[in-house]
């Protein structure tokens, strides 16, 4: 992007006020007694790729180092979570050392309620299905995309009975990071050329407001916990050869359901995205996601500590360019002790009119914490 230096600059700088104001925070609270606590880890990931029509040329890389800073006194916390690659991650990435978040948050008076501030995670529908190597919807930029956001959450979650969690979020504008990835044939399909207009040259998000609530129930050996979203963001289009200046808008609603039955987890989830304004045609996109997940075995001792299995399955249906999309992932997880982890997972993306997939291969992660 021809102004990522810039909003890079721009993140940095606002990431540097939120450490002061974290830290003046921090020093506070100690200088009234009450110390602060500092909590350090990390995660590097090595990861293996093997295509399955090619399985003898398979590729390996150090997939990336993920550095993670907490900081705690109470009411007052700060987050901050660095990554590192030796490559671009994606090609309109502003660098291959970037923050994927960095916030604080104030723990307020009234039960559950806490106010968030700084590059956090947007809150639209289920926030994980589980996978690696991601899912439509966050292929798409709807899921794990960090913004500099003004949040208000609220958590009364029960032990057992009724509870529930609320997100509402504003966020001035785009900063350039998500998992976004289209495809070449992917891309001639669309009237826009990309899924996300984050990830455009062409397109700056302007102002977007998020909410969500997830009620649920919970008992002895059970939980449902339904949930609805909605996203409302607004796009303005740089004029350029062959496009006018514009301004359009997207809305994204969303309905999810998390069912847990003793060590069952069953998860499903409906999003609809609209455009507007930004083509002839209203772009209209509906996102199914479901799936299933089942730890087989949890122990403190042995070779294995933790061994979990899991599935997704997804559609995407794009209306106005007439074509859908399908996504499996099925995975083994494993934890070997405290610094050790394995994953194997397969991937296939199949787009409607090809008979070629997009993807089809495994994915062997050697996960390293510290």
């Amino acid at each position: 992007l021809a102004s990522a230096r810039a909003r890079s600059a721009v993140r940095v700088t606002a990431t540097g006020l939120v450490l002061v104001f974290g830290a003046g925070l921090i020093g506070e609270r100690a200088q009234a007694g009450e110390p602060p606590r500092l909590e350090i880890g990390g995660q590097t990931m090595l990861r293996l790729t093997s295509r399955l029509r090619d399985m003898d040329r398979p590729s390996a890389e150090i997939y990336n180092v993920r550095l993670l800073g907490s900081a705690f006194s109470d009411p007052y916390s700060f987050r901050m979570e660095l990554r590192f690659r030796q490559t671009k991650l994606r090609s309109y990435s502003p660098s291959n050392v970037w923050l994927q978040q960095a916030y604080g948050r104030w723990r307020t008076p009234v039960e559950g309620l806490s106010v968030s501030a700084g590059l956090l995670y947007d809150q639209l529908g289920l926030f994980w299905d589980g996978a690696w190597f991601g899912n439509l919807p966050y292929l798409n930029g709807h899921k794990l995309d960090p913004d500099m956001n003004l949040e208000l959450a609220l958590d009364r979650s029960a032990g057992s009975g009724l509870g529930w969690r609320a997100w509402l979020q504003a966020s001035p504008g785009e900063d350039g990071l998500n998992g976004s990835f289209t495809t070449s044939a992917k891309a001639a399909r669309l009237r826009l050329g990309t899924p996300d207009l984050e990830v455009s040259s062409d397109y700056r998000e302007a102002l977007a407001l998020r909410a969500r609530v997830v009620p649920g129930w919970s008992g002895a050996d059970w939980s449902f916990q339904p949930g609805v979203s909605a996203q409302r963001s607004v796009y303005d289009r740089r004029e350029s050869s062959g496009l006018s200046a514009a301004t359009g808008h997207q809305t994204v609603v969303g309905a999810e359901c998390t069912l847990r039955w003793h060590e069952l987890e069953l998860f499903g989830e409906i999003l609809h995205e609209e455009i507007v304004d930004l083509d002839p045609q209203t772009l209209d996109r509906d996102y199914l996601l479901g799936g299933v997940q089942l730890p087989l075995f949890e122990g403190r001792e042995g070779v294995v500590r933790d061994l979990r299995v899991g599935t997704s399955l997804q559609r995407t249906d794009y209306g106005a360019e007439d074509f859908d999309e399908w996504f499996v992932t099925a995975r083994v997880a494993a934890r070997l002790d405290d610094l050790v982890g394995l994953t194997a997972e397969y991937v296939r993306w199949q787009l409607s009119d090809r008979d070629v997939p997009e993807l089809d291969r495994i994915e062997l992660i050697l996960h390293v914490y510290y």
